[in-house]
């Protein structure tokens, strides 16, 4: 520990220059001198002047020990990581650095049980977004990078201007890492309510029929079509068939099923003629005439059954 402590020293000497050579000397002395008596608030004072001064890596690693022997060790990682950082770059041009680096990766390891990290994710960041961490701001390279912190709650606020300030309280334990991703919104009161799609207005009445009945008598038309053609065709394949067996005039009991068959689907036919054509006739009509705001009554249904009809005819 003592030849540690001596090639620190002599490191320190080697990297002032902003302090004469016994000024830092004497400062570095004393900061040892505090830490080695667990005054560590002082030992941290004078370790950060000294470190601002000169940028030693040895200066650092004396505010990290420092931060350590307070219990801050969210704080004395932080510190103990850019020491072995610091150390790393300058050590195979200066190896008086080496000494500094083992003992910065030795420390960290150790600390590194004592404390959680934290990665703070934003979504979209807003210009000028703003992460304190436990209060602390977090500068803006650190943002989406892993943060140490005690173990236990910590307070997540992010804010930027003009949207809505996140706050979320997350609990840690040591060793473990937590992501918090984020998503700033602007204020429900500052986002333009949507405009309303004009309206245009209704057509005034124009006499005669609804439209709308006019394309049903349509449907109604096609419908009617369609069931024509079906029972049509079937009635068709009945008579045919009949045709072949006994000449279409069939008197025979056993042809009696299919004779009544095909006549209730040549009725079913006629009707489904009937309908088509009165509903397309109607419907067509009622387009063409124009319709009024008024809907008819119900009762107003296509009468099939009154006046000429057409019809399909097969004989059984």
């Amino acid at each position: 520990m003592t030849r540690l402590v001596a090639m620190l020293s002599a490191a320190m000497l080697l990297a002032t220059p902003a302090l004469a050579e016994g000024d830092a000397r004497k400062l570095f002395k004393e900061a040892q001198e505090h830490f080695d008596g667990a005054r560590y608030e002082q030992a941290l004072e004078i370790a950060r002047k000294l470190h601002a001064d000169t940028q030693s890596p040895n200066a650092r690693l004396y505010v990290a020990r420092s931060l350590k022997g307070l219990g801050r060790f969210d704080e004395a990682y932080e510190e103990m990581s850019l020491t072995l950082d610091d150390a790393a770059a300058k050590a195979d041009a200066e190896p008086k650095y080496i000494a500094t680096r083992d003992a910065a990766a030795a420390e960290l390891a150790l600390l590194k049980q004592k404390i959680g990290k934290v990665i703070v994710a934003i979504v979209e960041p807003p210009p000028g977004v703003v992460v304190k961490v436990n209060g602390n701001a977090i500068a803006a390279d650190r943002i989406g990078t892993p943060l140490a912190v005690l173990p236990g709650d910590s307070v997540i606020v992010v804010e930027a201007d003009g949207y809505t300030r996140y706050e979320r309280t997350v609990q840690i334990g040591a060793g473990n890492t937590s992501t918090v991703a984020v998503r700033l919104t602007r204020p429900e009161s500052d986002t333009p309510a949507p405009t309303p799609a004009p309206v245009a207005p209704e057509p005034a009445p124009s006499g005669g029929l609804s439209k709308t009945w006019g394309y049903v008598g349509l449907g109604v038309g096609a419908v009617g079509l369609t069931t024509f053609t079906i029972f049509a065709l079937s009635a068709k394949s009945t008579h045919d068939q009949l045709e072949e067996d006994c000449g279409g005039r069939c008197t025979d009991p056993k042809f009696q099923d299919d004779v009544d068959s095909g006549k209730r689907s040549q009725t079913i036919a006629n009707i489904g003629l009937g309908v088509g054509a009165v509903g397309v006739a109607a419907g067509v009509t009622i387009l063409l005439l124009g319709g009024s705001s008024k809907e008819p009554p119900p009762a107003a249904a296509f009468h099939w059954n009154r006046g000429p009809s057409l019809s399909y005819t097969r004989a059984f």
